[in-house]
């Protein structure tokens, strides 16, 4: 389950400032996604690991890239550990506020736990002001990052993203057109349950509180009655697509325990709706209220544990109800103003013979390759191998990242320029073509089951996101494979051509 998100957050910023036509047509787009499941941290129980933070982000990346053709370089992403309350504030800084102008559109995803603070004790509010303010001294709402740390004894949460913390953020993005995606929740007190089981929550619960939805209720109406529909009296200078009322809780869907993982996969039931509604129809033109209108129904159709129920909210400025969808409006940007890409390349990819896709453990293969057909006056192009694991994690075989970080010039990609019709092998002892780095690795098949070999093909190298994911860095695990691999596609795609093969075997004792 998804812990469900304060949405209350950002009722105190107003203001709205309407973009010209003309900065319309000139704005650029940025986009932060972050995610986190909290797996692999120290705590002291209170912070529950997830099972679909980072699937979500993962997902919402390639669905961005692959499908809407969104740039990859427009998309920063932070993930598990990355995703430390500095570097999100800092984000916010320095990726929304100094990079942009007014009238460029933003988009923020956040998939992870929130809580809900009582602002009457000591330290809690990081917003002087607040401590003297009777409308303030019963909760404060927050999101929870990776590196947020709970003391029992000093009855403290710390490291917390308070509602004070964003709104001098968001006030001075008043003159951008800002959506904000929340897929998250705060602690309302009640354990949902399925039967024996408990799901999955988006929540950090506090032993030292006891809060209870009369003392959200009044900071709520106070700023306008949110309905989980458009009719809310509350008309924030951005658009917010939160996951859940503030007494309800965000599921994570399928509704299963994290238990489930290895054979489950998991979205914020929220964040799914989306994926589910744009990869359906990537072409469609969805407004703002039609994207709500879809999270709604799914939900309600979906999320059925008792009183487990889930309404998502959504809150705007009045004219922009009707509006494209923010990320709708970058694809047709994009559809209208580059050339489709082709792709006229092939690839072929086999281990030590054509046509053997069985193997016993502890076998050392030669893997093969051959660029089988380039364009019209090409001889030349840049492979990438990867190894797929069945849980999605991805090893980088070539070319290898110590000859990358050279530097982004000739020599680092040297290795990787393949000539058309040349056959190719791992490992070998011998240059060839126009390398300059010898490929001696040994392939070793050493688990049995399954095995994935891909071979990207693209008209000039792919420059990996080495800030990302570090230069010396070959094997990504899990979601971060299936992101790393993403990334990669969605850049090979945007060139002059490209290509792919992929190589499934199967390894017996």
């Amino acid at each position: 389950m998804k812990n469900k998100f304060l949405y209350m957050l950002f009722f105190s910023v107003f203001g709205l400032t309407l973009l010209s036509m003309a900065q319309v047509a000139n704005a650029d787009f940025r986009a932060l996604l972050v995610g986190i499941d909290y797996q692999n941290r120290s705590t002291s129980g209170l912070i529950k690991p997830l099972c679909g933070g980072l699937n979500d982000i993962d997902d919402l990346h390639q669905l961005m890239v692959e499908d809407l053709g969104i740039p990859a370089e427009k998309i920063h992403v932070l993930r598990e550990s990355q995703a430390t309350r500095a570097a999100i504030i800092g984000e916010f800084q320095q990726w929304f506020i100094e990079g942009t102008k007014a009238g460029d559109q933003l988009f923020f995803h956040y998939s992870g736990h929130g809580v809900l603070v009582p602002d009457l004790y000591k330290n809690q509010s990081s917003d002087p002001t607040k401590k003297n303010d009777p409308q303030f001294q019963k909760i404060a709402e927050a999101l929870v990052p990776y590196d947020t740390a709970i003391d029992r004894q000093q009855k403290q949460i710390n490291n917390i993203i308070r509602d004070s913390d964003l709104q001098p953020l968001l006030q001075q993005l008043n003159d951008r057109e800002l959506t904000l995606f929340i897929d998250s929740c705060h602690s309302g007190g009640i354990t949902k349950s399925a039967g024996e089981k408990i799901l999955s929550l988006r929540r950090v619960d506090l032993p030292w509180v006891d809060i209870v939805q009369t003392q959200v209720a009044p900071l709520f109406s106070s700023r306008g009655t949110p309905r989980g529909s458009l009719s809310s009296t509350w008309h924030p200078p951005y658009r917010l697509f939160a996951a859940a009322r503030y007494n309800q809780y965000a599921h994570e869907y399928p509704l299963k325990t994290c238990k489930d993982r290895k054979t489950q996969h998991f979205n914020g039931a929220m964040t799914y709706s989306l994926l589910d509604l744009l990869r359906k129809n990537p072409q469609a033109h969805y407004s703002n209220a039609s994207i709500f209108q879809h999270s709604l129904s799914y939900l309600r159709e979906n999320i059925k544990l008792g009183e487990a129920v889930q309404k998502p909210q959504f809150f705007a400025p009045k004219q922009a109800e009707e509006q494209p969808f923010v990320l709708l409006q970058q694809r047709r940007q994009k559809s209208e103003t580059t050339a489709v890409t082709t792709r006229p390349a092939e690839i072929e990819l086999w281990l030590t013979q054509r046509g053997k896709t069985h193997f016993h453990q502890g076998e050392k293969p030669t893997l093969y390759y051959q660029v089988k057909k380039l364009p019209t006056g090409q001889q030349y192009a840049w492979l990438t191998l990867l190894s797929i694991a069945d849980d999605g994690s991805v090893t980088l075989l070539y070319p290898q990242p110590a000859h990358f970080y050279q530097g982004v010039g000739k020599k680092a990609f040297l290795n990787a320029k393949v000539k058309l019709g040349q056959y190719y092998q791992i490992p070998r002892n011998t240059l060839m073509g126009d390398e300059n780095v010898l490929l001696d690795v040994q392939l070793e098949l050493d688990k049995k089951g399954k095995e994935h070999f891909k071979a990207i093909l693209s008209s000039k190298p792919i420059v990996w996101d080495t800030k990302q994911w570090g230069a010396f860095k070959t094997r990504f695990v899990g979601s971060a494979g299936r992101g790393f691999l993403s990334r990669n596609i969605a850049l090979a795609q945007q060139q002059t051509f490209w290509a792919e093969q992929d190589l499934y075997i199967t390894v017996e004792e």
